[in-house]
């Protein structure tokens, strides 16, 4: 075939050549190609079943260590399952653990102390975290040997900050008193005295538990932008407002994070209280946690444990769930 019957244009009444009509090599093969992920077919649905089913062990760990204990819990807070006893038999009693919870004035107690464990306590905390994250966002002399430093109570276990906390507030040896009596002021009953008790295991979360919230809120000023801050400035902003007019909008998702993060840690408390005053004096620093743990393990009351158990977790869901959705509208309102 010459170039010049290639070049030639096929007229609209001629047939075309046989050498004209003949496929180009590998043609068919692309035509036979696997289908591209994503497209519908059996091979796919095989794929992602089998993917789905690699996910099957550990989905199952989850549910065996957390979602059973869970419904059995909840079954278990409507009857009552005696741990002394060899048949181990379980006695239904419909709502009436949750009816003794009404009249249950140690109950009443150990629930408003849990609420001012986290009111006051989670307060504080913020307060605390929130004025040295902003301290060393500035980046004073130093900062870096105190973004490591702060850290440090966060890592102790409760258990041993508890027994620290506990001798430093002993009436006879700790340092607390020693202090007062150096400037002559008498000692005080910390421990023992039931306006102080509560103070002193307040103290001693806000002391390990300080460093976390201004670890968070410490990474999320580090993540605001500085145009605004520096175009503020400029415009003869002031500290107090730049923070709150610019920078606090920013890191308020951040805030709320640590905040419920805090809130439901500290409805849980339990160790720090156990070693430092073991609920007392009487049942004036006393938690939920607490109450549950005695009732199960000293009274073998399991169901009515299991109650106030459940009670509590009432108690965080009420307060988690308006703030995440008070906190996802006011980021979308944002983001639009």
């Amino acid at each position: 075939m010459s170039n010049d019957d290639r070049a030639r244009p096929v007229s609209r009444g001629e047939q075309p050549s046989a050498l004209a009509t003949v496929t180009p090599a590998g043609a068919g093969e692309r035509d036979q190609r696997p289908p591209l992920e994503g497209s519908s077919g059996p091979a796919e649905a095989s794929t992602k079943l089998a993917r789905r089913s690699l996910l099957l062990p550990a989905v199952l760990f989850i549910l065996i260590l957390s979602l059973f204990p869970l419904l059995f819990s909840l079954a278990l807070s409507f009857g009552q399952w005696a741990l002394g006893d060899p048949d181990g038999a379980f006695t239904w009693r419909g709502l009436t653990n949750y009816q003794t919870l009404f009249a249950d004035g140690r109950y009443h107690t150990a629930l408003g102390n849990t609420l001012l464990y986290v009111i006051v306590g989670v307060s504080v905390q913020f307060g605390l975290g929130m004025g040295l994250a902003w301290l060393l966002y500035h980046r004073p002399p130093g900062h870096r040997f105190f973004q490591v430093t702060f850290l440090l109570p966060m890592m102790l276990a409760p258990v041993a900050v508890g027994y620290m906390w506990r001798l430093m507030f002993q009436e006879r040896i700790g340092v607390a008193n020693a202090l007062l009596d150096a400037v002559g002021i008498g000692g005080i009953p910390w421990l023992s005295r039931t306006s102080t008790a509560m103070a002193t295991v307040i103290v001693a979360e806000t002391w390990q538990w300080t460093p976390f919230v201004f670890l968070f809120l410490y990474a999320a000023l580090l993540n605001v932008p500085t145009d605004p801050i520096e175009a503020a400035r400029v415009d003869g902003a002031g500290a107090w407002q730049i923070f709150r007019h610019i920078v606090f909008p920013m890191i308020r998702p951040m805030v709320f994070a640590v905040l419920i993060l805090r809130g439901v840690e500290s409805m849980k408390i339990m160790d720090t209280v156990y070693v430092m005053t073991r609920g007392g004096p009487g049942n004036s620093t006393e938690s939920l946690t607490l109450y549950a743990y005695r009732i199960a393990m000293r009274f073998f009351e399991t169901g009515y444990a299991s109650a106030v158990a459940f009670t509590l977790l009432i108690l965080v869901i009420a307060v988690v769930v308006p703030v995440v959705i008070f906190l996802k509208s006011d980021v979308e309102t944002t983001a639009s």
